[in-house]
């Protein structure tokens, strides 16, 4: 998990971003180490509840599809995201990440 600032910093100005219409993605490289996921959902998605339900959404999907090395993610959801089921979700995320080589 990302926690501290400086992991923040080094994705946001080394990083690539990606969007869609449920979410933006920063992808940057990073060989030598553990793969770093970091999340964002604010308040303009929802209250408490929905946040919390797309965050653990999100956090499943990527245990479920992402290299354990290799990759600095930090993932930020959309308002739109709320209305997208389980499934849709994952799809999108996947897209993305295929499409810009994290996934083979």
């Amino acid at each position: 998990m990302m926690r501290r600032p400086s992991d923040f910093e080094k994705i946001f100005s080394q990083g690539s971003r990606h969007s869609s219409t449920i979410m933006t993605i920063w992808i940057k490289p990073n060989k030598q180490f553990d793969s770093i996921v970091g999340f964002s959902v604010s308040k303009k998605v929802g209250n408490s509840v929905k946040r919390n339900l797309i965050r653990r959404r999100l956090k499943e999907i990527v245990k479920k599809i992402l290299p354990d090395q290799g990759w600095i993610i930090f993932i930020s959801a959309k308002p739109s995201i709320v209305n997208r089921t389980f499934n849709q979700i994952f799809f999108d995320l996947k897209n993305i990440l295929t499409i810009n080589g994290v996934l083979s």
